[in-house]
Order: structure tokens, then C-alpha cells, then sequence
């Protein structure tokens, strides 16, 4: 089970900080290439959540490698998890349904069973 959750960590960190960094680093216009989905956000939100997905990506990862306290997993990722709810609602609300909401569902539920198994006390 260990081994199963470390790769779902491995992944909710690449995905995350590549997305992360990718938000940070583009261009409103560059996003909007990407998906139409920055129209219906303020300005603001695309940096927002950019720092809020490298964030989750650290959590996930950084805390068994450094010692730190292994609460922190289970925290960075259900809240990474609740980022691809508020994901898949934006894509709801815009009647995008396929991919996008299919490949949120499919992060949500890494999120989901890394969150579950590290706070069933899965020695990290």
C-alpha cells in the first residue's frame, strides 16, 4: 500500500507543479490558448491558483523526504483534491465535459486516496 501511495504522490507533484509553474509563468493570452477557462476568472486567480498547485506539489512530496511532519500529506492532498472539484465546476459551468472534467475526476481520485492513506497512518 506504502508503494501505491508514494506513486500517487509522485504524480499529484508533477502534475501540480508542472500546472503550477506553467500559470505562473504564462501570459493571460498564453493561458487562454490553452483553454477558455481563463476568460470566466479575474485576473487575479490564474497566479492564485498557480502558487496554491506548486504549494499542494510540495506538501505532497517534501514533508517524508526532510523528516517533517507527515500531517502535512494528508492536508496538501486533500487540498489538492478540493482544487480539482473547484476545477471540474469551472468546466461544468462552461458545458466542458470532455476531457476536462473526466481528467479532474481521475486527479481527484489520487488526491482522494493519497489523503485517505496517509491519514490512516501509512508509515510514510
Amino acid at each position: 500500500m506504502n508503494a501505491w501511495l508514494w506513486i500517487g504522490q509522485i504524480v499529484l507533484a508533477v502534475i501540480f507543479g508542472a500546472a503550477g509553474l506553467m500559470k505562473l509563468r504564462s501570459s493571460r493570452a498564453e493561458l487562454r490558448a490553452r483553454g477558455g477557462w481563463i476568460d470566466d476568472l479575474p485576473d487575479w486567480m490564474p497566479k492564485f491558483i498557480g502558487v496554491a498547485e506548486i504549494l499542494g506539489a510540495i506538501g505532497v512530496i517534501v514533508p517524508p523526504l526532510f523528516d517533517m511532519d507527515a500531517a502535512i500529506v494528508p492536508i496538501a492532498a486533500g487540498s489538492l483534491a478540493v482544487v480539482m472539484v473547484l476545477a471540474a465546476f469551472v468546466h461544468l459551468l462552461r458545458r466542458e465535459f470532455v476531457p476536462y472534467v473526466i481528467v479532474n475526476a481521475v486527479i481527484f481520485a489520487v488526491a482522494a486516496f493519497v489523503t485517505w492513506g496517509r491519514i490512516e497512518d501509512t508509515p510514510l
